[in-house]
């Protein structure tokens, strides 16, 4: 398959999807989706070339996350664990403590438009449409390759380059893994 070279001042997000999860009011955790565009100068117009999803918790200070998201699904778990875990450490040490935090479930590219480290403006892209301050906003993810037409790629050589390509991405994105588990996080320090 041939590549698309993406320049990522061209990616877009312009609008996001925040839904409830269920019946209950005081649910601290929204689903969101946004769809991932890119402006096609040939074509002078934006081209979905793919999506990403997840959970967002605001104002969430004081409150236990993988509780929240234990009824959602073990991923969910994992994501808001590492979050919960993440946030006391930084108690102990960071001057601002992050209020909102996004738990990354997926970003889906489609194949001819990966390979040009976007996935970090797309995140940032995703904060500015929720006006969401990065310095306030702890984004946690488990880098995870996904075949083009969805599923995740079972465990082989092809997995194996695939998640090294997929974690540089993330490293360049200003991720960095959480201690030993799968999971990484972002949380941008003010200069």
């Amino acid at each position: 398959m041939n590549r698309i070279k993406v320049d990522p001042e061209t990616v877009w997000i312009e609008t996001v999807s925040i839904a409830r999860l269920g019946d209950d009011r005081e649910d601290v955790l929204r689903s969101f989706q946004a769809d991932v565009m890119v402006h096609d100068v040939e074509v002078g117009e934006l081209t979905r070339i793919g999506a990403v999803q997840g959970l967002i918790a605001f104002e969430s200070t004081e409150v236990q996350l993988a509780m929240a998201a234990d009824a959602i699904s073990t991923e969910a778990l994992t994501l808001a664990h590492a979050a919960d875990e993440i946030r006391r450490s930084l108690d102990k040490y960071a001057e601002v403590t992050p209020t909102t935090v996004l738990l990354v479930d997926l970003i889906r590219i489609k194949e001819q438009w990966r390979g040009s480290r976007i996935c970090g403006h797309i995140i940032s892209q995703l904060l500015e449409v929720l006006r969401l301050h990065p310095e306030s906003t702890l984004v946690v993810l488990e880098p995870e390759p996904q075949f083009e037409d969805g599923g995740r790629m079972r465990k082989g050589p092809q997995r194996t380059a695939a998640l090294a390509s997929l974690r540089e991405t993330y490293v360049d994105a200003g991720f960095g893994k959480w201690r030993r588990g799968p999971v990484w996080w972002r949380l941008e320090v003010a200069a």
